[in-house]
């Protein structure tokens, strides 16, 4: 059996600078799946977003065709009311 011999210096390096480029290696992997997972979740996020935008938007929207409504309503009125009344006036005045 031979003895057990230490490894030199040189061999250590070399075998922890293996281990460092496998480690930067995985890291790097790391970080590409974490930028995903990050860009899949600000995508939802983001689409979240945008639909309580949209619903927002739907509702503003809604309301401001419930107001036009009522203001050609009342324009309507206001307007054709005093017509009306004057015809009254004059077909009541003219018969007498």
């Amino acid at each position: 059996m031979p003895p057990l011999e230490d490894p030199t210096v040189a061999e250590m390096i070399r075998t922890l600078g293996s281990k460092v480029d496998g480690l930067s290696v995985n890291v790097v992997r790391l970080e590409t799946v974490v930028s995903q997972y990050v860009t899949q979740e600000q995508r939802t996020h983001d689409k979240e977003t945008a639909t309580l935008r949209h619903a927002e938007l739907a509702k503003e929207v809604a309301a401001m065709r419930d107001r036009d409504t009522f203001r050609n309503r009342a324009l309507a009125s206001s307007l054709l009311l005093p017509v009306i009344v004057g015809v009254l006036v004059w077909l009541l005045t003219k018969g007498q």
